[in-house]
């Protein structure tokens, strides 16, 4: 995980940005996806696999300039920063909007987990 702008967390949605570290990775389109996760332990080991979302994209709403890629799990508080994160990806829900508000954009991230639950 490495340091994103915090918005998400301001939000009601802390998100783990990724770092893709091997160029060769394949990543899905851009888009919103229902997806389960976990996190790679002190002693190399994958942990317990927790629900969530994930987002990849450019963030049009906020700001547009770089592609990024963040998931937000679901009934998760620890710090992973500097951690790796294995994801799965379950199910693609929907592209990439742009919304007129922050609130907007909220709404939707709530539906977002609530699809993401459904298919998880």
């Amino acid at each position: 995980m490495v340091h994103g702008d915090k918005l998400g967390r301001e939000l009601g949605y802390p998100t783990a940005n990724l770092k893709v570290q091997n160029e060769e990775k394949i990543l899905p389109c851009d888009g919103i996806y229902a997806v389960y996760a976990s996190v790679k332990n002190i002693e190399g080991n994958y942990g317990p696999i927790f629900k969530g979302m994930m987002s990849i994209g450019f963030r049009p709403t906020v700001d547009g300039t770089k592609r990024v890629v963040e998931v937000n799990l679901f009934d998760f508080q620890a710090d992973i920063y500097g951690k790796t994160l294995r994801v799965y990806v379950k199910q693609y829900l929907r592209s990439e909007e742009k919304f007129d508000s922050l609130e907007a954009l909220v709404k939707k991230i709530d539906n977002d987990k609530e699809e993401s639950l459904k298919v998880l």
